[in-house]
C-alpha cells in the first residue's frame, strides 16, 4: 500500500482484501486493522523527528507537491501511450 508516496508492505494474503489504516501518532506508527484487530504496526516513513522551522517545512511541502505532480503527469502520459 501506499501512503503519501510511501510504500508500506503487509503480509501478501491480504492483497485485494479490505483493511483499515489507523494514525497511532503517540506511537509514529500506522496501526493496520483487519475486522477490528490490530494485523501489524508500520513505523510511518517520513518523520523528521523533531520540530522544523516554518520555512523548512513550507520548501518540503513544496518539493512534495512537485514530486506529486510530476507523478500524476507521468501516469496521464503513461495512459495516452497505452491507449494509442
Amino acid at each position: 500500500m501506499s501512503v503519501d508516496g510511501a510504500d508500506y508492505y503487509i503480509k501478501q494474503a491480504l492483497a485485494g482484501q479490505l483493511i483499515t489504516l489507523n494514525v497511532n501518532a503517540a506511537s509514529r506508527c500506522f496501526e493496520v486493522l483487519q475486522h477490528e484487530s490490530i494485523i501489524t504496526q508500520l513505523p510511518i516513513k517520513g518523520l523528521q523527528g523533531q520540530r522544523m522551522p516554518l520555512d523548512d517545512y513550507i520548501a518540503l511541502m513544496e518539493e512534495r507537491a512537485r514530486s506529486e505532480e510530476r507523478q500524476r503527469l507521468m501516469n496521464l502520459r503513461r495512459r495516452y501511450l497505452q491507449a494509442r
